[in-house]
């Protein structure tokens, strides 16, 4: 998601105020430079520039500002690898208000990178690039400084990085049949994208598989996000509806949003969900009964916070003693942010708590950092997930630009911590990066490394205190270019990762005429000094052909195909340690690249693992799910919603 989605609005004032102001256009000064330089042989190149306009949409004459950089960099001939940094921040008198994107187009056109933080120092990585002339991309998303000259300023430089100095590979590929079932279309007619999923600890009387339940968001305008469940190990899922919400699925009448949609359940097998709605509300819901019923409402009992609220998550605490206990039940974790040019609230991550059972939640403190956080808008982060350790403590990721850190909160202290996991030398987001914890409290950070986009992995054995140097755990050819991960851990050392990949491109947005599969990367020593991971193929067939954009709501904006939204997830099934997937797929046939309306809708799928490694030591995958080209409905609660 672009920072934050409200940023359109952000534009549009922005827009207004320049266009009302109306200085002349500026080009980028100089308008090309070139490295090396043939005359000085510099390392770096500098420059500046402006722009007329804001918009949130593809860039005009007047809302991007160009600089041609030409390379001409032999990796060969300098003896290692070369990493090209290009960085850029407001100088204008908006630093700290302004909002800039940043892209690297090759002479083709492709897009080789692109830098959208929601605030304006950006940064881009290109590693090894070709020799030729590139086009580095300055966009006015929010900038009011209309009379500065310059807005902006720019650096190109580069380093020899020598072979093997970059994160070693702790991956080798799994050749062999698949682990995995048929995949499990799970809605015929709803489509949609960012899936999660939960599976209930509760194990059946019976011996049956737990309770599955898979969520979505389908959009602000459809004011709802969609849940399924499946009481048959995964072989069909049935659409959780209210009839009194009709024509809307919602599970309650009450809840609505379908901005981002969120699934937990707490060990004695309670369900907390939740939905946002236009940025202000949070819904939340709760349900005792496998979602036989389920009781909704806002958080805090109306908006929560002022202005802006973006990406909730919501994760059970495993003290959890349910809607007659006194503790806490289940976090709430969310991103406060800026809006407009002056921030009428500064930025944090907002932290609530349920201790009735997800009936309702109170605010409970928020994660203030200042590297990160405040009221400048150099300071938009973007959270990912967030886990609890088996103290009750909350750990929530998060990163901005370069930097990937984790935060703590001690519910009985009432206290924070702020932990840095990896400073990077290109953006650790890509677009949310992925927390897991193991059985034995080891914490364990995935995310998407901007220039390579390879899967890096690091640890901490030590509540935070230290991190392992990154690790690459996507092998090379086929899964080369990654996007899109999450992570789920199991017993101690137990870890593994999910992601989208194709073959080596430059970026997923130039990856035009490529198939995407679905990827997992799983280690049993995670935990080790030098952990292994198995690279596993998910998907028989292409989720997805051609490029993914990587910048959040900016996509839609600028035309991107980000269809598939953020990412896809994964669960563990307690009663064996297999692992349930929940995934996107709009691979239906190979296809040409197609702009807006024409991309094919994606449908949300799911699998499990029926062979292979357990996520749990000392249990054993149980095949219940063969692998088949059919379904059955054995609870015979499967519907056709038109047909009911």
């Amino acid at each position: 998601m672009k920072d934050l989605k409200i940023k359109a609005l952000q534009a549009a004032v922005a827009a207004a105020l320049l266009s009302a102001s109306g200085p002349s256009a500026l080009a980028a000064t100089p308008a090309a430079g070139a490295l090396p330089d043939t005359d000085a042989t510099p390392a770096i190149v500098n420059w500046e520039g402006s722009a007329l306009a804001s918009s949130a949409g593809a860039c005009t004459a007047v809302t991007c500002d160009e600089f041609t950089l030409n390379l001409d960099l032999d990796p060969v001939g300098l003896g290692g690898d070369v990493y090209v940094t290009i960085e850029m921040d407001s100088v204008g008198s908006g630093y700290g208000t302004d909002d800039w994107d940043m892209a690297v187009y090759d002479a083709g056109g492709n897009q080789l990178g692109s830098s959208g933080n929601g605030g304006s120092k950006e940064t881009i990585l290109l590693i090894n690039p070709a020799p030729g002339a590139y086009t580095v991309e300055h966009q006015s998303f929010a900038v009011v400084s209309a009379t500065d000259n310059p807005q902006y300023a720019a650096s190109a430089s580069y380093e020899v990085v020598a072979a093997g100095e970059g994160p070693p590979l702790a991956v080798t590929a799994h050749f062999g049949p698949s682990i995995f079932a048929t995949p499990t279309l799970m809605d015929s007619q709803l489509h949609t994208g960012e899936p999660s999923i939960a599976v209930s600890p509760v194990i059946p009387e019976d011996g049956s598989r737990p309770l599955i339940v898979g969520d979505a968001p389908w959009g602000t305008s459809n004011a709802t996000s969609l849940w399924w469940r499946s009481r048959d190990g995964g072989e069909s899922y049935e659409l959780v509806q209210d009839p009194v919400a009709a024509p809307r699925p919602r599970p309650c009448e009450e809840i609505d949003g379908g901005g981002d949609s969120d699934t937990t359940f707490d060990l004695m097998g309670n369900i907390y969900v939740n939905d946002l709605a236009a940025l202000i509300n949070i819904t939340v819901g709760d349900s005792q009964d496998d979602f036989q019923t389920m009781s909704c409402s806002k958080v805090g009992g109306t908006n929560p916070l002022q202005p802006v609220q973006d990406r909730q998550w919501v994760v059970a605490s495993p003290l959890a003693d349910g809607p007659d206990g006194p503790g806490i039940d289940a976090y709430i974790t969310f991103r406060r942010g800026l809006i407009n040019a002056t921030p009428l609230t500064e930025t944090a991550i907002q932290i609530y708590t349920t201790r009735d059972g997800g009936a309702t939640y109170q605010p409970t403190g928020e994660i203030t950092d200042p590297d990160f956080f405040g009221f400048d808008n150099q300071n938009v982060s973007q959270t990912g997930n967030p886990v609890v350790d088996s103290q009750g403590n909350l750990w929530q990721s998060y990163y901005f630009g370069t930097i990937a850190k984790v935060a703590k909160y001690d519910p009985v202290a009432d206290s924070f911590e702020v932990f840095e996991v990896a400073n990077r030398p290109a953006d650790v987001g890509n677009v949310f990066p992925t927390l897991a914890i193991d059985s034995a409290d080891n914490l364990y950070y995935g995310w998407i490394e901007g220039g390579s986009f390879d899967v890096l992995f690091s640890k901490s054995t030590d509540s935070a205190v230290t991190w392992s140097e990154p690790v690459r755990v996507n092998a090379p050819g086929d899964s080369e270019l990654a996007v899109n991960p999450y992570m789920v851990a199991g017993s101690e050392g137990r870890v593994a990762i999910l992601f989208n990949a194709t073959e080596g491109e430059t970026s997923p947005d130039g990856a035009d005429g490529k198939a995407w599969h679905l990827y997992l990367s799983q280690s049993l020593n995670a935990h080790t000094a030098n952990p292994s991971f198995t690279q596993y193929q998910v998907t028989d067939t292409p989720l997805h052909f051609n490029s993914i954009c990587t910048g959040g709501l900016g996509c839609t904006l600028s035309g991107g195909d980000r269809s598939l939204l953020e990412f896809n997830e994964v669960d563990i099934d307690r009663m064996d340690g297999s692992m349930v997937f929940i995934f996107a797929d709009n691979g239906r046939e190979q296809q040409p690249p197609l702009a807006g309306g024409d991309i094919p809708q994606p449908y949300i799928m799911a699998t499990r693992q029926i062979t292979g490694n357990s996520m749990i030591a000392g249990k054993s995958v149980q095949n219940t799910l063969p692998r088949t080209n059919f379904a059955q409905d054995r609870e015979g609660d499967s519907t056709y919603p038109k047909a009911g």
